[in-house]
């Protein structure tokens, strides 16, 4: 019993903090203890009706533990932070300001999967390369390969399942594009869905690009929820 009780909570255990560039985009969350470093370094990406903006913030992080189904305790933690941010970036190389959007909320969201899902391609509104996001079905349900292009270059991004876990849609959701290193560049925050409990959040920027591609992944979160199912 104790050798199973073990496995699941490696199973629920996040990533390291410290690991590389973070990018969280659920900051109510509750995460593995570790996951996430606390203190300053941290920039937030806050967005109102006027625009949107990159400010210095701290995270503070409250430990305490819940009773697992499998009744026993899980420890976690919660992130608190100033404000309501859209996203926290922790160990990147970018400057708190104002920041142009040309994506971004809930509705943006829902409607660049739904388009997705239907037509298998995405504009990316804003940048001047005319950048579109595509999916290429794989034979026998073998799930989704998402690609970047620009009518020339045309990049890997990421994979996906055909379906989650328990059938759930395993569209991207295109939580925000915009310019957040100042170069006139669509970068994308991007969070991959979990029916699982777990999720992938993570940041591209055209500034991180290596020759002859669009973007780079800057920053990434990616783990299982330690909390879910409690």
């Amino acid at each position: 019993m104790r050798y199973v009780r073990l496995s699941t909570l490696l199973l629920l255990a996040g990533p390291a903090a410290g690991a590389g560039p973070l990018v969280l985009t659920d900051p109510a969350g509750a995460y593995a203890p570790g996951s996430l470093p606390a203190g300053r370094g941290w920039l937030a990406l806050h967005c109102e009706a006027g625009g949107c903006a990159l400010r210095a913030t701290g995270l503070q992080l409250r430990r305490q533990t819940v009773l697992h189904l499998d009744e026993f305790r899980v420890p976690l933690e919660t992130p608190r932070v100033k404000g309501h941010p859209l996203a926290l970036f922790h160990g990147l190389a970018l400057s708190p300001g104002p920041v142009t959007r040309w994506h971004g909320g809930e509705r943006d969201a829902e409607r660049a999967a739904s388009q997705l899902r239907r037509l298998g391609r995405w504009t990316v509104p804003g940048d001047a390369r005319q950048l579109a996001l595509s999916w290429v079905r794989l034979p026998d349900n073998g799930g989704f390969r998402y690609h970047l292009g620009d009518g020339t270059t045309r990049q890997f991004l990421f994979a996906t399942a055909f379906e989650g876990h328990y059938g759930g849609d395993t569209s991207p959701r295109v939580l925000w594009a915009g310019d957040l290193d100042g170069d006139g560049r669509a970068d994308l925050l991007i969070s991959l869905p979990d029916d699982n409990c777990g999720f992938d959040n993570r940041l591209y920027l055209s500034s991180a690009a290596g020759p002859g591609l669009l973007v780079g992944l800057a920053a990434r979160f990616v783990g299982r929820h330690p909390a879910c199912g409690c």
